[in-house]
């Protein structure tokens, strides 16, 4: 199987060494190893924390709308609306139109809150040419408007 080195002739060792190629071998230097390790570790911390995180946030009790919204709103939850995180809830006062909580509904999600009175008499004494109006209790910050039309609506959020 010689061919002419003229005719680019290749040898009979030379066409062995070519078709031996069942194996093929990596050289992998000690730094690239460290990159690895160091990739795959700090990916394996993140997975770690992640899922740590999300079990913490599973097992959190309760926010105290949450509770309020068991207590006060099971019937008319439509017009007690939760976020998902449950740190921020908006109740949705009936006014002439009919539609949202009434008074006395609004009023139970108010005790339950334990909102002082001083806070429910400028509530009961906003008007519509008011606007919005805002207040702090504890950890909470409360914004309402009050609208014949509307009726009474309150925001709340856990600062």
């Amino acid at each position: 199987m010689q061919e002419n080195a003229e005719h680019g002739a290749i040898d009979a060792s030379e066409l062995e060494s070519t078709k031996s190629l069942d194996s093929i071998t990596f050289t992998v230097s000690k730094k690239t190893v460290r990159r690895f390790v160091v990739i795959g570790s700090t990916l394996g911390l993140l997975v770690i924390v992640a899922i740590a995180f999300f079990a913490i946030y599973k097992a959190l009790p309760p926010t105290k709308f949450s509770d309020a919204v068991k207590t006060c709103g099971e019937t008319t939850s439509s017009y007690a609306s939760l976020d998902q995180s449950g740190k921020g809830l908006f109740l949705d006062g009936a006014g002439e139109n009919g539609q949202g909580l009434s008074s006395s509904e609004e009023v139970c999600f108010l005790q339950v809150l334990k909102i002082p009175n001083s806070i429910l008499n400028r509530m009961d004494h906003t008007t519509s040419l008011m606007g919005s109006q805002t207040a702090s209790v504890e950890d909470m910050q409360l914004e309402w408007s009050y609208h014949p039309t509307n009726g009474l609506d309150i925001s709340f959020s856990i600062k």
